[in-house]
């Protein structure tokens, strides 16, 4: 698990623990691949997630899931070979509490 280039978020980061803040799981991938990001998490709520590719600044895909027996799946589309994949993490709602256990990553073609 990796920053950007630019030295933004690198690995698992927890922002605002206590005031409704997100898990940040960022890494790269080369060559290009699709990732299957398995976070095992603890909510009663499903769980937003962002995901951000590159520099820009955009999500290039967001939504919202519900885990499946204390784990987030999310199947995460290929990005530019070597480039920086962030996925944000955040509660269904500020309020919703969220245990977070880590996460694994496998890539596929």
């Amino acid at each position: 698990m990796i920053g950007t280039a630019s030295g933004g978020e690198a690995g698992v980061n927890f922002w605002g623990i206590y005031n409704g803040g997100h898990v940040n799981v960022g890494y790269a991938v080369k060559p290009e691949k699709s990732a299957l990001l398995d976070c095992r998490m603890i909510s009663s709520a499903p769980v937003t997630y962002k995901i951000y590719a590159g520099e820009g600044s955009t999500p290039r895909a967001e939504g919202r899931l519900a885990l499946h027996d204390g784990h987030f799946l999310l199947t995460v589309p290929p990005a530019g070979a070597g480039e920086a994949v962030s996925v944000e993490l955040w509660p269904a709602t500020p309020t919703t509490p969220v245990g977070f256990f880590g996460c694994e990553l496998g890539t596929y073609h």
